[in-house]
């Protein structure tokens, strides 16, 4: 999305974009990047997979141990 001024300087009006416009494209590693949503005690709590790899002697960094508790 793209915002453009309009005629009065307080009103905005939004135009569709072409996204690959805006953000270039990202050839790297996607698993890395990968978003994982943890649940605990009904509080959800949103990081990336390569922030739990940084920690592969923990539960959640490992990824065998992990896997018995993400959900498909």
């Amino acid at each position: 999305m793209t915002v453009v001024p309009g005629e009065n300087m307080d009103e905005t009006s939004t135009q569709p974009g072409n996204p690959q416009d805006t953000y270039p494209p990202d050839h790297g590693d996607h698993e890395c990047c990968e978003r994982v949503v943890i649940n605990i005690a009904g509080l959800r709590f949103e990081t990336q997979l390569k922030t739990l790899s940084q920690f592969p002697e923990t539960l959640l960094g490992n990824p065998k141990k992990r896997m018995r508790y993400f959900d498909p």
